[in-house]
């Protein structure tokens, strides 16, 4: 009898096609119309457990109007309207400048009957992406921590205080939900680690397991507790700027009359899936910083800048004693900078 197939963590799914099919019919020139689709969905879809996972570095746009010209903006937040609408943070942006309105509007694709081309939205990476939290991000997917978020820090977490001092007792499980402690399952994970808080807390530790509520628990002084919530908040936040799904917005640019009631919007989620050997593939931020450019120009932000060569690098090898050439600029107003 052959073993089943082991469960895969990403499927290694490149691009994710996903089209919305948006009533435009009743719209006016310059009212929006939004569809979203929510996280589950995207991860369902998209074939990895975890909105950290998906790694889209660049989205392909394309549409098929029935209502005219339109613009097309892409969300990730479940709100699409008022204060909490976030928009997919985007390296490109296509700009609208419309002589019948005298304005110039923003958006991430402008389209319309005749345009048929996708356009291609590159993404700037978010904090899950970055080659910094890579192996933090990594870790977040394993088995314990999957099924956890930030929420279940403060699950089955009971304040105890005697005078002066105080102590928390840390269950497996929260009593009344009966959802998992994120604390606990690090402290057990540690029992045996004598890094761990230098052993204070593994079973030949100070601190012994004690219960409350007719639970087991274990026990944490108020100052590392502080420290493990701090930490493990963050590690269990998810960061992917995707954890609340992918909608568009569609917005009527122009006053022809719709000669369909549907539009359609095709999204090509591109992604980068984890390597079976390298694990996350990093995404790099775009552009160039001043930070950068300080140091392309040979110098470190904050620093003096440092003299750049003199250009007669290839007559001066086995030179070091003779003397050096004069550096000046020809301009005698800029006397005294540094070259």
């Amino acid at each position: 009898m052959s073993a089943s197939p082991e469960k895969m963590f990403d499927r290694g799914q490149e691009v994710v096609p996903i089209t919305f099919r948006v009533k435009t019919s009743h719209l006016k020139q310059g009212e929006s119309v939004s569809m979203h689709m929510n996280k589950d969905h995207l991860l369902q879809v998209s074939g990895v457990p975890h909105a950290d996972a998906l790694n889209v570095k660049s989205v392909d746009i394309k549409a098929h109007s029935t209502c005219g010209l339109v613009g097309i903006s892409l969300t990730n937040t479940s709100s699409v309207t008022g204060p909490d609408a976030k928009f997919v943070d985007a390296v490109d942006t296509h700009t609208l400048a419309d002589s019948s309105t005298s304005a110039a509007d923003v958006f991430h694709a402008v389209t319309g009957l005749s345009f048929t081309d996708s356009q291609r939205v590159n993404l700037k990476p978010d904090e899950a992406q970055l080659d910094t939290n890579k192996i933090l991000t990594q870790k977040r997917f394993n088995p314990q921590w999957l099924s956890m978020d930030e929420r279940n820090v403060s699950k089955g977490v009971v304040k105890s205080t005697l005078g002066d001092q105080t102590r928390y007792l840390i269950t497996e499980k929260c009593p009344k939900t009966g959802e998992s402690s994120a604390i606990h399952t690090l402290m057990s994970q540690n029992l045996e680690n004598p890094n761990f808080f230098k052993g204070k807390y593994s079973t030949k530790g100070k601190f012994k397991p004690t219960t409350v509520s007719g639970l087991p628990a274990l026990v944490l002084e108020a100052g590392d507790y502080e420290q493990i919530k701090t930490q493990l908040t963050k590690s269990l936040t998810t960061k992917s700027n995707f954890q609340h799904g992918v909608g568009v917005r569609i917005t009527k640019l122009s006053n022809d009359k719709a000669d369909g009631d549907y539009s359609c919007v095709q999204l090509k989620l591109n992604r980068t899936p984890m390597h079976p050997e390298e694990g996350l593939i990093a995404s790099v931020e775009p552009g160039v910083s001043m930070t950068k450019l300080s140091e392309l120009n040979g110098a470190v932000s904050g620093t003096k800048p440092v003299n750049t060569k003199s250009g007669f690098e290839d007559t001066l090898k086995g030179a070091e004693n003779e003397a050096q050439p004069e550096l000046s600029f020809v301009d005698e107003s800029l006397a005294g900078a540094d070259v």
